[in-house]
């Protein structure tokens, strides 16, 4: 073996004694087996091999090195020896990294689910202890206007508002409890034809339709893996903010029907109503968000919200498109192979 300079600095021996003694001899125990392979194999290869293994210095400590071989005549080869000490120590300060970030994700993951357990207990420990409150004072209000007569038109009044608040209040505080509980409580995943849950919810959107012009169609839905309880959820509060933004229409049209992708099934919910700006759709699901006037639309806003939550416990994804006065469109994307988040 013949080497240069750099080479008898790496294994700390001069020159004169690496000549004529072999490469196995400086190589590290563990990385013989690799060597033993390399050799052969270089005489035969035009393009060259490159390999990582050990060497062993003078004085029995090993390093690692890159050997890159080329055979240039066929009684020998020229291979380039390199130090990859600092790569390979920044390598493995690499995956300690990752290893501890691994461990501090796992860590935060746990605490921020404990953060949500608890504020969804004292959320729902708070609108429960309101409702008490509130309902006393409706009950308050209600005596109060027996009592006025009708000749004290303010106090009429006074009461009125008071009452109308407090049902605001009651409203929003119920809302509130069914956002809460909407990603928490045992489900149940299992085949579930969709078709049916529609035939089921039509039947308890009857009060909404009495008196109306509503034409509400359905495509053929697919069966897909669901908790049947979410599902009815999903439908009817869909189905309701339908009915309630065509309240305007002489015709009400509220369509669904369903398309199949790679990994989902995605629902569709169109209707004929007043609509909203695109520009505005992200608001759609935001948590007593509204896109119109409480005075002519009633409601806590809450609604659609809900149906996110829903969906988003089972990895389903949900969103809207619309135009002014045109109506709009609801799309559910639904998993072929939902996994439940609690």
């Amino acid at each position: 073996m013949q080497a240069n300079l750099r080479a008898s600095q790496l294994l700390g021996m001069e020159s004169s004694r690496l000549l004529g003694r072999r490469l196995v001899q400086f190589t590290a125990p563990e990385s013989r087996s690799t060597l033993a392979l390399l050799l052969p194999r270089l005489q035969t290869s035009k393009e060259g091999l490159v390999a990582e293994l050990r060497l062993q210095r003078n004085d029995g400590t090993t390093f690692p090195v890159r050997l890159k071989g080329q055979a240039y005549a066929p009684e020998g080869s020229l291979i380039a020896v390199t130090d990859i000490t600092t790569e390979k120590a920044a390598q493995e300060e690499l995956l300690r990294m990752n290893e501890t970030l691994e461990a501090r994700v796992t860590e935060r993951t746990a605490r921020i689910l404990e953060l949500s357990a608890e504020l969804q207990t004292v959320t729902v420990a708070v609108a429960e202890d309101l409702m008490a409150p509130i309902r006393r004072v409706a009950s308050f209000a209600e005596l109060l206007r027996r009592d006025v007569t009708e000749d004290q038109e303010a106090s009429v009044k006074h009461i009125e508002l008071i009452a109308r608040s407090v049902e605001r209040m009651e409203e929003l505080t119920t809302a509130l409890l069914e956002y809460s509980r909407a990603s928490h409580g045992r489900v149940r995943l299992a085949p579930l034809d969709l078709n049916r849950v529609f035939v089921e919810v039509e039947k308890d959107l009857q009060p909404h339709m009495e008196g109306r012009n509503v034409q509400l169609a359905c495509g053929p839905l697919p069966t897909v893996l669901a908790d049947s309880h979410t599902m009815q959820q999903v439908f009817l509060k869909v189905l309701e903010n339908a009915l309630k933004f065509t309240s305007t229409r002489e015709v009400a049209r509220i369509h669904i029907r369903a398309e199949e992708t790679d990994s989902a099934f995605v629902l569709r919910f169109e209707d004929n109503g007043v609509g909203f700006n695109n520009r505005n759709k992200d608001k759609l699901f935001g948590v007593f968000k509204r896109l119109h006037p409480e005075s002519a639309f009633p409601g806590a806003g809450m609604g659609l919200a809900v149906v996110r939550r829903l969906c988003t416990r089972f990895g389903g994804r949900i969103w809207g498109d619309g135009r002014v006065d045109q109506g709009a469109t609801l799309f559910l994307a639904w998993p072929k192979q939902p996994t439940v988040l609690d």
